[in-house]
């Protein structure tokens, strides 16, 4: 009989499954998958398993489903599918999935999507953003069936090639961040992301560092000018949330920032430095290229703003539909 287990993070053995389905199936389909598997531990790992069958309906009627965030699927002992959320922050939550290939067309996406939409629920409305690859048949099937409004696009960027520029080189300094500059952080998201500034949402870079994030402020002539936040994760290295401060643009700092960034992912070794941006941010992608960045994947983002119409939505195409992403 199949399963579903649901928690609150992720251990190493929970991750090694997930990655290598994600894995089987991005080398299957030819697509890539955003899942964000790092930073995602957790020492409550208890799960609330559910047989798939009427798993919508007992997820209902458990408590605080909003602090649940991976959704798996087993046939056995083997997983055969998954849906993840990434909550950062103050932004839409951003969700990803996979099924088996030799498992679709059961519903197994669609009933994993629809226990994501339940937790959802619980938490403030502030959207949730389905994403997939431009190449997935089945990922963009799935999101027009579900009535997702498109939202934007992202480019998947992996650095090729690279060699340091010297110029200003010394004159930008790069101070890890602490929880006292928290706000700060938070000040500068809703600038360059465009999402609003609150207070009671701001992301501890202290308690980030502790799952593999780390996060900069940089600094020009002792004051505050931009941060970038890097990861590494299995020896893949990240580069997110790179920004400058608008009176200090224009003065090549974007570019020293990410240069600096860059480094310290060679410094530490790792196999592969990749980054995301939108694809109408022209002038951020021509930096990126600029130092050898190329594009690898395009992942297109469809938003989910209205939680309880999206729930009757999906309720009616469950009865119909038995596609599978």
């Amino acid at each position: 009989m199949m399963k579903i287990e649901i928690y609150k993070g992720l251990n190493e053995a929970l991750y090694d499954l997930i990655d290598n389905l994600a894995t089987f199936c991005a080398a299957r389909d030819h697509v890539t998958l955003k899942l964000e598997l790092g930073g995602k531990q957790n020492p409550d790992l208890t799960p609330v398993v559910l047989p798939l069958k009427n798993a919508v309906e007992t997820w209902k009627t458990v408590a605080n489903r909003g602090s649940y965030s991976e959704f798996l699927c087993y046939e056995g002992a083997q997983l055969v599918g998954y849906i993840g959320i990434c909550n950062f922050g103050n932004s839409p939550l951003e969700v990803n999935g996979m099924v088996h290939p030799e498992f679709r067309r059961r519903k197994i996406f669609s009933t994993l999507f629809q226990l994501v939409v339940l937790s959802w629920h619980q938490l403030e409305n502030r959207g949730l953003l389905l994403l997939t690859d431009r190449l997935s048949i089945g990922g963009q099937s799935f999101v027009q069936m579900h009535n997702g409004a498109y939202s934007h696009t992202e480019f998947e960027m992996i650095l090729n090639r690279f060699e340091a520029d010297d110029l200003l080189q010394g004159t930008i300094m790069l101070r890890k961040a602490t929880d006292r500059d928290a706000a700060e952080i938070a000040y500068q998201n809703s600038l360059y992301f465009c999402c609003d500034f609150d207070e009671t949402q701001m992301t501890m870079p202290e308690a980030e560092e502790a799952k593999g994030i780390r996060t900069y402020l940089a600094e020009y002539q002792h004051k505050v000018i931009g941060k970038v936040s890097i990861e590494v994760d299995r020896n893949v290295g990240g580069i997110y949330g790179l920004g400058v401060l608008p009176t200090y643009r224009g003065r090549s700092f974007s570019r020293i920032i990410l240069q600096k960034a860059i480094k310290m992912l060679k410094d530490e070794h790792v196999s592969q430095i990749k980054l995301q941006v939108e694809a109408s941010n022209e002038r951020a992608l021509g930096l990126y290229q600029s130092v050898g960045f190329e594009t690898v994947a395009s992942m297109d983002y469809y938003l989910f703003s209205q939680p309880r119409k999206t729930e009757i939505a999906i309720d009616k195409t469950l009865a119909a539909n038995t596609e599978e992403a």
